[in-house]
C-alpha cells in the first residue's frame, strides 16, 4: 500500500468514527445519559480503532477529537444537545450500543445501522397508544382518589382531552416540549 492509501484509510476511519461517536453520543446525552460514562466509552471506543480521542461531554453539548500517532492531521466533531428527557428505557438501548461500541463488537457502519433501528422504533409509538395509556392515568387517578364512580370515566376522557388539545396546539404553533408540559398543567 502506498502512504497516500494508507492516510486515506485513516482518514475516512476517523471520520467513520467520529460520526458514530457523535450520533450515538448525542442520543445518549439526550436522554438522560451520564456524561463521565460517555466520555469513557468514546475514549475507548477510539483506543480501539488506533485513535488517541478525547472527549467533552456536557448535558447541553458533545465535543470529540481524534488523532492517529501516525498522522498529524486532528478531526474534531461537536454537536448542540437541543432536546433532553429521561427516558430510561430508551438510555438502555443506547447504553448497551454505547458498550458494545467501546468494546469494538462491530464495525462502526454497523454500530450507526443499529442506532438507526433503535430510532425508528423510538418513534413508532401510535399516537392512539397514548391515548390510551393516558386515559387509564386518568381512570386510575379517579378511582384511587376515591371519587364517586359516576366520575371515572370523565376522569379518563379528561386526562385524553388535554393530551389532545396540548398535542394539537404543538403542531399547530410549534410549541417547545416545556410549553406543553406548562399549558398541560392549566388546562
Amino acid at each position: 500500500m502506498k502512504i497516500s492509501q494508507i492516510e486515506n484509510h485513516y482518514s475516512q476511519l476517523a471520520e467513520l468514527f467520529l460520526d458514530v461517536a457523535i450520533k450515538i453520543g448525542k442520543e445518549f446525552l439526550s436522554c438522560g445519559g451520564p456524561v463521565t460514562r460517555l466520555e469513557s466509552q468514546i475514549v475507548e471506543a477510539g483506543a480501539s480503532l488506533g485513535f488517541e480521542t478525547s472527549v467533552h461531554a456536557t448535558p447541553s453539548g458533545l465535543f470529540i477529537n481524534c488523532y492517529s500517532n501516525s498522522e498529524i492531521r486532528t478531526y474534531s466533531r461537536f454537536c448542540r444537545i437541543e432536546e433532553f428527557t429521561i427516558d430510561l428505557g430508551h438510555l438502555r438501548c443506547i447504553d448497551r450500543l454505547l458498550s458494545d461500541f467501546a468494546q469494538n463488537k462491530h464495525f462502526p457502519l454497523v454500530m450507526l445501522n443499529r442506532l438507526k433501528r433503535i430510532l425508528a422504533i423510538k418513534k413508532q409509538l401510535p399516537f392512539k397508544f397514548r391515548l390510551l395509556c393516558l386515559f387509564g392515568i386518568g381512570l386510575s387517578a379517579t378511582i384511587l382518589s376515591g371519587a364517586d364512580p359516576s366520575y371515572y370515566l370523565l376522569g379518563g376522557m379528561t386526562t385524553t382531552s388535554i393530551e389532545i388539545i396540548v398535542y394539537s396546539l404543538n403542531n399547530y404553533l410549534r410549541l417547545f416540549k416545556l410549553f406543553n408540559e406548562f399549558l398541560a398543567c392549566f388546562l
